[in-house]
């Protein structure tokens, strides 16, 4: 128990604490509590990939959760009142704006997809500007109004691409010659190749043509080769017959493959144009898909909140009140909610209780609600709950390491040590079975400990246990 003590105050005693070790046991945190699992449910209510990043990236020591759950009951009313955005202004066209920045040519169908996005974008801030008065704060408002106008590309999209993502033949007038004169051609090879069959039809292996090399050929059969003038361009695999370019149509195709290259240039010209109209906004089209990511995110959020019915609780203060709590990952016929409150005055809360009991679940809800809320998450709360801005160190769960050689019983101790290293007083400590996994006297002596050192350095918990040494202590301790 004495080297425990020592273990405590070496470790405690050190002002090492720093953003780094925060984060690393945030990362920890997460795991114990299955934090990502949770997460997929707010992730799976996002348009794209653009809010499931900007869902990723959040924790309680890179969000401002006052601004952004503010911003998550705008859009509540929002929704309410307009409905939801269209999801076309959350595709993700990050990879098209690669490849503009990278100065490679964007194709017609990524024009397409693009165009879908300024549209669906377009009418996201238009639904902004006929709500704008119904929205209380209007700071979402304001956003989303800033985002660019970009009605000039849109327009030239509209002129150059067609609803199959190809260049339309008035992209340009010199592509419109050129399809026009290649469509003349090929009418005339046709006519020949026509004029050709009915002459000969005897010698041909059947009344038609094929293409080969992009030429049009007729399949003769082999041993007539000798009563025509012209180009064989391949045979059949029983060598039977043979892929015949005629002379007369020699130059046609010849002036088709012109045409072709022609063609290939000018729309390669015309997607260059276009691509360089997007460049010109680049910087511009970035920036904004950042606030669409942000915005992605908010609009899940907002989801989460009419769908569910969780609460908007902006964390503050030292009050722990969760009332009608449910714990994310359990189906909604089988959750049982739970009520605990932690006030000011108070420092701790020792729940006892049969092993079956819930308990375990009950601190995985307590702080999930906590690291959810400071990371402007909504949660499943009633209505007068209050979360602490606190930082949440635990010991939940199986803490036997054999990787590291340790023992339940030790694994719990380690845990419990880290907690205390970086816990101070605007933290919270959530201990499941303190003092479980060794001999029950040993157990209660050492659970006793923690609970004095927690006390002595004004730290709230809340801990389970079976120990009816702990459960006296509680009981004379108020």
């Amino acid at each position: 128990m004495e080297e425990l003590r020592k273990n405590l105050h070496n470790d405690t005693d050190s002002k090492s604490t720093n953003e780094e070790e925060k984060l690393e046991y945030l990362e920890f945190l997460k795991k114990k509590i299955e934090y990502y699992l949770v997460l997929e449910k707010y992730k799976n209510l996002c348009y794209s990939s653009l809010g499931k990043e900007y869902l990723d990236s959040l924790h309680p020591y890179n969000v401002d959760a006052q601004q952004e759950l503010s911003y998550v009951a705008e859009l509540c009313d929002f929704v309410r009142a307009s409905g939801y955005p269209p999801a076309d202004a959350f595709i993700d066209v990050r990879h098209i704006l690669q490849k503009v920045a990278d100065g490679l040519l964007v194709d017609g169908e990524e024009f397409l997809l693009l165009l879908r996005f300024l549209l669906g974008v377009k009418s996201l801030r238009e639904m902004f500007k006929n709500q704008r008065l119904l929205v209380l704060q209007n700071s979402v408002a304001n956003l989303v109004l800033k985002i660019g106008n970009y009605d000039e590309i849109v327009e030239r999209i509209k002129q150059v691409i067609d609803e199959n993502g190809k260049i339309k033949d008035s992209a340009s007038l010199l592509l419109k010659n050129i399809r026009n004169e290649y469509a003349e051609t090929l009418r005339e090879i046709r006519k020949r190749v026509e004029r050709f069959i009915s002459q000969h039809q005897n010698l041909l292996q059947e009344a038609t043509y094929t293409i080969k090399n992009d030429r049009y050929v007729l399949p003769i059969k082999a041993n007539e080769r000798g009563k025509f003038k012209g180009i064989v361009h391949g045979s059949s695999s029983s060598g039977s017959t043979l892929y015949f370019e005629p002379e007369e149509l020699i130059p046609l195709n010849d002036k088709l493959r012109i045409l072709t290259e022609e063609e290939a240039k000018e729309v390669a010209r015309i997607l260059r144009e276009l691509t360089s109209k997007v460049f010109d906004r680049l910087q511009s089209l970035l920036g904004d898909i950042e606030v669409l990511k942000r915005l992605d995110g908010l609009f899940a959020k907002a989801r989460y909140v009419i769908e569910k019915g969780a609460q908007i609780i902006i964390p503050g203060g030292n009050y722990l009140k969760l009332s009608k709590a449910k714990h994310p990952l359990i189906p909604e016929d089988k959750v049982v909610p739970i009520d605990i409150e932690l006030p000011t005055d108070k420092l701790g809360i020792v729940i006892t209780g049969p092993n079956t009991g819930g308990k375990t679940v009950s601190l995985k809800t307590i702080a999930l609600s906590i690291i959810l809320a400071r990371s402007g998450f909504p949660v499943l709360a009633g209505e007068s709950s209050r979360i602490p801005d606190y930082d949440v160190y635990v010991d939940i769960g199986d803490s036997q390491n054999i990787l590291e050689n340790l023992s339940t019983f030790s694994g719990h101790i380690v845990n419990i040590v880290k907690a205390l290293k970086l816990a101070n007083e605007n933290s919270i400590v959530l201990i499941d079975e303190l003092g479980s996994g060794t001999d029950p006297y040993e157990g209660s002596a050492i659970a006793l400990g923690i609970i004095e050192e927690l006390i002595a350095r004004r730290i709230k918990f809340i801990v389970t246990t079976h120990l009816t040494p702990v459960k006296l202590y509680s009981m004379s301790h108020d």
